[in-house]
């Protein structure tokens, strides 16, 4: 049974067009339930999404790619779910690793997959709120940790990653996690940070505190 929060949720768009699916949509919007799915299925679920994931940023990113050929690993190496393991993982560290200035727009750039317009900037070197600003207007969903390590994390999200976390939070926070208490009757509203401003966000509450 199909909960109302994940409903009103595919009512607001965050699920897209099913002929637009590829196997990562098909895991996360295919099912009913996340957490409750048979293991033969959630296994063949994952290997099918992360080997589509992997073998999208291997053929369209030049710094993956690279990256991947240091753990001398190819897309093709994922045959069965047990290969999972061989898939060379970027740390969170990665993404603090982050320049300033016009570097900032090479760095933002490069990890981001081919096709995305260089933005034009005026003279000087652009604060890195200026480059987020005029990027987010064409295809960039700036995502940030709390900061509360001294530097904070900068990860840029397209629309449709963007709309996909949001849909399995709210899918695990609401439709799920709370499913043997949630009234139907009722509206929940899952409370915290826009990713987009967490770390302003924690700012506040630290402050507050």
């Amino acid at each position: 049974m199909v909960s109302k929060a994940t409903r009103k949720m595919r009512e607001l768009g965050y699920v897209p067009p099913r002929e637009t699916w590829t196997p990562v949509d098909e895991a996360l919007y295919g099912v009913e339930t996340l957490f409750n799915l048979p293991e033969e299925k959630s296994r063949r679920l994952l290997l099918d999404s992360v080997r589509y994931a992997v073998g999208l940023w291997y053929g369209k990113s030049k710094w993956y790619h690279v990256y991947c050929n240091e753990f001398d690993f190819k897309p093709g190496d994922l045959k069965e779910y047990s290969d999972l393991e061989k898939v060379p993982l970027v740390s969170h560290r990665f993404f603090k690793a982050y320049l300033e200035g016009r570097e900032f727009v090479d760095w933002l750039l490069g990890v981001s997959l081919g096709g995305v317009e260089r933005p034009r900037l005026g003279k000087g070197s652009p604060r890195e709120d200026d480059v987020v600003d005029i990027i987010s207007r064409r295809w960039l969903c700036p995502v940030y940790s709390s900061g509360t390590g001294g530097r904070f994390s900068f990860i840029p999200k397209d629309r449709v990653t963007y709309m996909r976390s949001q849909y399995a939070l709210g899918k695990m926070g609401i439709s799920e996690m709370l499913e043997h208490w949630y009234d139907e009757s009722a509206y929940a509203y899952l409370c915290g940070p826009n990713p987009s401003k967490t770390n302003m966000w924690v700012g506040k509450v630290v402050k507050l505190m």
